[in-house]
């Protein structure tokens, strides 16, 4: 590689990790407006991994897994996997 190609590399990596921080702060904001919805604490005390992996900006597949290692905590209902509001709060914190 020349001096010019790395300077080239240099300058995308320095604009994705600008990106990548900004992208960050906005999900942050968004879990503020999202835990601060009484709505959801009042009326919801158990959600679906779908509303845990939307807030948190997830796949579903990464919060299965943690609650498989026992990183977030699950309920059953059924068939069903719930996460208590407490929980999922906790976990987004992380």
């Amino acid at each position: 590689m020349t001096s010019e190609e790395l300077k080239e590399n240099e300058d995308r990596l320095k604009a994705l990790e600008a990106r990548l921080n900004s992208s960050i702060e906005n999900i942050k904001k968004l879990n503020k407006i999202i835990f601060s919805d009484k709505s959801i604490n009042a009326e919801q005390k158990l959600l679906t991994i779908k509303d845990v992996s939307q807030m948190a900006g997830l796949s579903r597949s990464v919060i299965e897994h943690d609650i498989q290692e026992g990183i977030l905590d699950v309920v059953h209902r059924g068939k069903r996997k719930l996460i208590p509001t407490k929980s999922a709060k906790k976990y987004i914190e992380i």
